[in-house]
C-alpha cells in the first residue's frame, strides 16, 4: 500500500472514532456533516459576578432574577454595599430566592460593610420561612445587629414573636453583656408580647432587669400604658418603687407621660404616692402643675399629704392656684390641703375672680398663722 494512502486511512478512522465519541455533535441529518467545533474544558468561560443578579434584585424585577440563576456566577460576589446576593435577597423580598442561593452555596453568615447579615435582615422582614431556612443552613443564632445588641433581642422588641421563638429554639444565647443583666425581659415588654415575657420569666429571666438608663419593666410598663403586663410582673417580683438612674419610679413615668390609668393601677399595687424626685418635686405637685383631674384625685385617694412642699417650697395647692386650675385647687381643699395667705394675695392683686373662688369654697379669712 502506499505511505499516502495508509495516513490518508489512518486520519479517516481516527476522525470516525472522535466522531462516534461526541454523538450530540452531529449535525441534523443525523451524523452524516462534518462535527461542530467543540470548547475544551479549560475554554471554559470562568465564572462571572453577580453584577446582573443584584441589579435584578435591586429593580424587584423577580423574572430577571431567575433567568440569572440559572446561569453561573460568583457565590461570593458582593455589591458596593458589602452585601452578598443572599442579604440582597432577602431585602428584597424574595424569600423563594434567598433559599435558592442557599442551596447553590452562597455563604451563610455573610457581614456587610454594616454589619448586617441575611439573617438581620429576615428578623426585621418578618421572613420567618427564610429565617428557618437561614437557621437550619447554620446562620448563627447570636448574631449581633448592627450598632450593638443581640438579633434576639431585637426580634423580642420589634414583636417578631415567631422568629425570636426560633432564635431560642435554636440556641440563641439570653445573656447581655453590656450592664451584665438580660434585657429580654424588657424587650417583651416594649413589644407588648405577654406570650414572650411569660416564656422568658419561666425559662428564669430576671423580673428585675434594667436597661441602660436603669429602667425596669415597671418604667416600660409606665411609659407605654400596658397594662395587661403590670400585675404579671408585680406577681414574679417586680420592684414597684424602684428608680432608673435619673431617680425617677414607674409612678413618675406614668405622671409625666399622663397615664391615669397606669397611675391607679401602681398606687394599687402599693407604689409611693410621696416618693420624691430628684429634681425636687413629688407626684402631688407635678399633678398639680398639669391638668389632668383623674390622676390628682388617684393620689388624693392614695392617702398623699395634700400640703406636703416640694420644688421652690410650693405646696401642691400652690401650685394649682398659681395655673388658676381651680377645679384643682377644689379638689385639693376637700382632702385637707390648707389655702395659706391665699384670699389675702387675691384681695392684694384684685384679682375678683380667685377672691370669689375662696369665698365660695369658704376659705378662712384669717388661716392660723396669719397676720
Amino acid at each position: 500500500m502506499h505511505p499516502l494512502t495508509s495516513v490518508t486511512a489512518l486520519v479517516v478512522a481516527l476522525g470516525a472514532s472522535v466522531t462516534a465519541l461526541l454523538p450530540e455533535q452531529r449535525d441534523a441529518r443525523g451524523g452524516e456533516g462534518p462535527p461542530e467545533p467543540q470548547l475544551l474544558p479549560e475554554h471554559v468561560a470562568p465564572p462571572r459576578g453577580a453584577e446582573e443578579l443584584f441589579a435584578a434584585l435591586r429593580e424587584g424585577d423577580r423574572d430577571a432574577t431567575w433567568e440569572f440563576l440559572d446561569r453561573e456566577f460568583d457565590v461570593l460576589a458582593r455589591d458596593e454595599r458589602g452585601r452578598t446576593t443572599l442579604m440582597a435577597a432577602v431585602e428584597a423580598g424574595m424569600a423563594e430566592v434567598a433559599v435558592e442561593l442557599l442551596r447553590i452555596g452562597v455563604p451563610v453568615d455573610g457581614t456587610a460593610d454594616d454589619g448586617g447579615t441575611a439573617l438581620c435582615s429576615a428578623v426585621r422582614a418578618g421572613e420567618v420561612s427564610v429565617v428557618t431556612a437561614l437557621l437550619d443552613h447554620g446562620a448563627d443564632p447570636n448574631t449581633e445587629v448592627p450598632g450593638g445588641g443581640s438579633l434576639l433581642e431585637e426580634a423580642i422588641a420589634s414583636g417578631r414573636t415567631a422568629s425570636a421563638k426560633l432564635l431560642l429554639e435554636m440556641g440563641a444565647s439570653r445573656g447581655f453583656a453590656r450592664d451584665g443583666r438580660s434585657p429580654l425581659v424588657l424587650a417583651a415588654v416594649r413589644s407588648g408580647s405577654e406570650w414572650m415575657l411569660e416564656r422568658l420569666l419561666e425559662s428564669g429571666e430576671s423580673v428585675l432587669a434594667r436597661d441602660g438608663s436603669g429602667n425596669t419593666a415597671g418604667h416600660v410598663v409606665a411609659a407605654q400604658g400596658d397594662l395587661r403586663l403590670l400585675r404579671p410582673l408585680w406577681r414574679r417580683g417586680l420592684e414597684i418603687d424602684a428608680t432608673n438612674h435619673a431617680g425617677e419610679t414607674a409612678l413618675h413615668v406614668a405622671l409625666v407621660q399622663e397615664r391615669p390609668e397606669v397611675v391607679e393601677e401602681l398606687l394599687a399595687l402599693g407604689a409611693s404616692p410621696n416618693f420624691r424626685h430628684p429634681g425636687g418635686w413629688h407626684p402631688l405637685q407635678l399633678v398639680a402643675a398639669r391638668p389632668d383631674s383623674r390622676c390628682l384625685r388617684a393620689l388624693l385617694r392614695s392617702g398623699v399629704n395634700p400640703d406636703l412642699p416640694g420644688f421652690e417650697g410650693r405646696t401642691p395647692f400652690q401650685v394649682a392656684m398659681a395655673r388658676r386650675d381651680f377645679e384643682g385647687a377644689a379638689l385639693l381643699l376637700d382632702h385637707g390641703a390648707k389655702p395659706g395667705r391665699a384670699l389675702y394675695q387675691a384681695v392684694a392683686e384684685a384679682d375678683r375672680e380667685t377672691f370669689s373662688f375662696l369665698l365660695g369654697r369658704q376659705v378662712n379669712p384669717n388661716p392660723e398663722g396669719s397676720d
